[in-house]
């Protein structure tokens, strides 16, 4: 029996599945109007935690980014037909941001301490520059970036760069003009609709506006300071001292 070629398959009502290769498909979704950018990874973080239940030691990998996910499964154990069958019998919950998905055990709420407090002349940074565009001050900034919880979308850049939203509306601006060099290790910034930890030094294009006293670079996967697709991270401020004085310890 000869299969008919398509360019995807329907999983369910909002989802459909994809060849990636001889060894991989990617799941998306069929009407990308129809949930938020919360919802989709919500969705998506889900879908693939079902199939690598169900599916175990055969998927060698799987990645989540906004609006898909690819699993790479191992082809010598599993052809394509297989999986999207076991994807079919995957359910997800098509349940909207205001009353969340609920959450598997593996996924963590970080809490991030964040100095706002910054000192020029050795933290630069784009404050200034971010409340004149945003016309707000500078406490309204500090409020409206710690008054939500943020969700990883994804994890990439640099190892432990977790990209983190969405940003209140009035905090969305474009990327710096012109991107540094070199940005510190612990710079907290804003870009579009999201925000970032960057966690060792690295050029960026991103409006810095808050400096984290903990180091954030990681030597495998599994360390606990390690951010994963489905985690949420919430900033809490903290004044200058204190921000010294944890920065000190930390490096004892």
């Amino acid at each position: 029996m000869i299969r008919s070629q398509v360019s995807y398959y329907k999983i369910n009502s909002i989802l459909k599945l994809s060849r990636a290769g001889e060894s991989a498909v990617l799941l998306e979704f069929i009407n990308q109007e129809r949930f938020t950018l919360v919802d989709k990874n919500r969705i998506l973080q889900q879908w693939v935690n079902g199939i690598s239940e169900v599916l175990q030691d055969t998927i060698i990998d799987t990645v989540v980014s906004y609006e898909s996910a690819l699993v790479i499964y191992q082809a010598d154990l599993l052809d394509f037909y297989f999986v999207l069958n076991t994807a079919k019998t995957v359910l997800v919950s098509e349940t909207h941001s205001s009353n969340p998905i609920k959450q598997n055990n593996q996924f963590r709420t970080h809490v991030i301490p964040v100095c706002y407090e910054l000192n020029k002349r050795t933290m630069p940074n784009d404050s200034d520059y971010v409340c004149e565009q945003t016309k707000i001050d500078r406490n309204t900034l500090i409020e409206l970036h710690t008054s939500i919880d943020y969700q990883v979308f994804a994890v990439g850049f640099m190892p432990n760069f977790a990209y983190l939203g969405e940003l209140p509306k009035q905090l969305a601006l474009k990327r710096l003009a012109n991107p540094r060099v070199k940005v510190p290790a612990g710079a907290v910034a804003i870009a579009e609709t999201q925000t970032a930890i960057y966690p060792s030094i690295s050029p960026g294009g991103w409006h810095i506006i808050g400096y984290i006293p903990l180091d954030l670079s990681i030597n495998n996967e599994n360390d606990s300071k390690a951010f994963k697709t489905g985690d949420k991270v919430r900033f809490e401020s903290i004044n200058y001292q204190t921000y010294e004085d944890m920065r000190t310890s930390s490096q004892c």
